[in-house]
């Protein structure tokens, strides 16, 4: 594996994770409210 396809990878982990966490902490931010 070289680098360029290392660097791909590892970026795309990282925008998959961080798009994960904003939609996870959109959604609690709207399921919190209701429940409380």
């Amino acid at each position: 594996m070289n680098l360029s396809s290392l660097n791909l990878a590892l970026a795309s982990c990282v925008l998959a994770w961080v798009s994960l966490a904003s939609a996870s902490s959109h959604v609690t931010s709207h399921i919190v409210p209701r429940q409380a």
